[in-house]
């Protein structure tokens, strides 16, 4: 049984965060969630001058405010992770100080101060599980050929042979 079916059965609604936010998309937000606020919806005012006072005129377009959450995020980040993923920033004295954070849930890692050769002994040594792509900061979304561990030309190319 995992810590996400033991939720609260009895919440307390007059407590400040006795309450229950789910969103289809991150189901494991709601276990953590401490608050929320209700977006404002605003509908603009164009003024309208006039020769004694100038008329305000609703508009015609509403705007949403933000949705804000605070939730606390579990030691796995789990139910901070949304079906796209995120970036995650660690500050290491030492490489091998991310072995113990990274999992198969993690793709690429970006560095900065560190040469190849030390990149190269920390995923020879370490192998850490999840990382198929190590580059440096500001490159983290450059495309290439082989994405997430896969060749992309090998992977999505079919091969028709003929005899």
């Amino acid at each position: 049984m995992s810590r996400y079916d033991k939720q609260i059965e009895n919440r307390n609604f007059l407590s400040p965060t006795g309450f229950k936010f789910t969103l289809n998309r991150s189901p494991k937000v709601s276990f953590f969630c401490n608050s929320a606020n209700i977006p404002a919806l605003n509908l603009g005012v164009a003024v309208q001058p006039s020769y004694t006072t100038n008329v305000p005129i609703p508009g015609d377009k509403v705007e949403f405010d933000d949705l804000r959450l605070r939730f606390l995020i579990d030691e796995n980040l789990e139910n901070f992770r949304c079906s796209g993923g995120y970036f995650n920033e660690y500050h290491a004295e030492c490489i091998s100080e991310v072995t113990s954070i990274i999992n198969i849930k993690y793709q690429t890692m970006s560095y900065y101060g560190l040469s190849k050769r030390e990149l190269m002994d920390f995923i020879n040594q370490e192998k850490p599980r999840g990382i198929d792509r190590v580059t440096p900061i500001g490159k983290t979304m450059d495309f290439s050929l082989n994405w997430d561990g896969y060749d992309l030309i090998h992977t999505l190319s079919r091969v028709v042979e003929i005899n």
